[in-house]
């Protein structure tokens, strides 16, 4: 090979600049594009992640509110059933109440209501002796015409604050079931009540 000429090798030399400029600017357009492709990727994976911080904070929040929501509710249902466990105490010792005078009185009331014959058994305890009444036709009357018949047979019991109570199954009958009659109120065929 034979060596070059200054005037070769300034030729050469010219080349080997533009080859170099040309590569430059293919670099820069390429490096420019990766650039442009980057900041998509960059972006795209922001709006994905603000989406899912939005979601899981918005998902939170709905949880803890569903929280807050079931603590009232039941802090209310706690708070109906302690009213209601303090009533039955009230109901209890007033009941207690009656039942400790009456029983210095030595007055103690049972009735016995047979609704396949249609009779009624009064027992009212006055101390060590029984009394019994039968009257028929009571199998459709209301809970009123029994309290009224207790009512008449003893002057301890007046007809607007009787209350009868079956011991099984364990019943109270108030004020607001004396209409009802007693086929409603599942008496029948046969009950015992007791008067107080």
């Amino acid at each position: 090979m034979k060596p070059l000429t200054e005037e070769e090798k300034n030729q050469r030399l010219a080349e080997l600049r533009q080859r170099a400029v040309k590569e430059k600017a293919v670099q820069a357009v390429e490096e420019a594009e990766e650039a442009k492709a980057n900041e998509k990727i960059r972006r795209k994976a922001g709006q994905v992640r603000s989406q899912a911080v939005l979601f899981i904070t918005a998902t939170l929040r709905s949880i803890v509110t569903g929280q807050v929501r079931e603590k009232i509710d039941d802090a209310k249902a706690k708070a109906a059933i302690k009213a209601q466990i303090e009533a039955d105490k009230r109901e209890r010792a007033e009941k207690a109440a009656r039942d400790k005078a009456l029983r210095r009185k030595g007055i103690r009331s049972r009735a016995i209501v047979d609704h396949y014959t249609g009779l009624f058994f009064p027992t009212f305890n006055f101390g060590s002796s029984h009394q019994r009444k039968r009257i028929q036709g009571y199998q459709n009357a209301a809970l009123r015409a029994v309290a009224e018949f207790v009512a008449g047979q003893s002057l301890a019991y007046n007809v607007d604050t009787v209350s009868f109570t079956m011991q099984f199954p364990r019943k109270t009958f108030t004020q607001a079931d004396m209409n009802k009659s007693l086929k409603d109120l599942g008496l029948t065929p046969s009950a015992v009540l007791i008067a107080s």
